[in-house]
């Protein structure tokens, strides 16, 4: 436990850092402290015994391609924010995989976890959808897709395990999302990364002790 506390204690001076790069926009800065806290949380999970179970080890794979989406989304360029939500995408397949493996439960919890998903990624649906160009609009649809199944089985996951870490930690990973959405679509803001990266890497952290 000494060593995942490490970790943790890495993820959020990173994060601290990041919020210092993004601030004084030095772009540099905060990509390589986004890149640590990002390792940071792959290294808690491991740390954390994620290896020791097959779905523990399939949403280890699933963090590590967040880690490299998060490096990606350093970047303003459109390219980098495409490759990176696809990146996230692969990301959330294969979380839903590890939770598929973890276990769902029987179908009321499904039920109401998928209902609870699909309420909240139609709700982002709504918001965003005048914001979008024609070109974005057809990626974004197929990302919140690929988002509500992630949400559907991890929530019933959770619940079925009955482990509020990894509720939480899921749906503040979802929620991040909003910050990162709104940043690019919606609204440039420092508040964007002020209280999205902190969220997202809380929820990863979270994630992560969870295994």
């Amino acid at each position: 436990m000494g060593s995942t506390s490490a970790w943790i204690a890495l993820v959020a001076v990173a994060v601290c850092m990041a919020l210092i790069g993004a601030r004084a926009k030095r772009r540099a800065l905060y990509a390589i402290a986004k890149t640590v806290a990002s390792l940071g949380f792959v290294a808690a999970a491991l740390s954390s015994g994620a290896t020791s179970s097959a779905w523990g080890s399939i949403a280890l794979a699933a963090l590590a391609l967040a880690a490299v989406g998060d490096v990606l989304l350093a970047f303003p360029d459109s390219r980098m924010l495409r490759a990176g939500l696809a990146v996230f995408a692969a990301a959330h397949l294969v979380f839903a995989a590890a939770f598929a493996a973890h276990g769902v439960g029987p179908w009321p919890q499904t039920t109401f976890a998928a209902t609870v998903a699909a309420v909240a990624v139609a709700g982002a649906w709504l918001w965003l959808n005048p914001h979008l160009s024609a070109e974005w609009r057809r990626a974004v649809a197929l990302y919140l897709t690929v988002l509500l199944l992630m949400l559907s089985t991890g929530i019933a996951s959770a619940i079925h395990a009955a482990s509020p870490l990894l509720a939480v930690g899921i749906v503040l990973v979802a929620g991040s999302d909003a910050t990162v959405a709104r940043q690019r679509f919606v609204r440039e803001s420092f508040t964007n990364k002020l209280w999205g990266l902190p969220v997202y890497y809380l929820g990863m952290v979270l994630i992560a002790l969870s295994l």
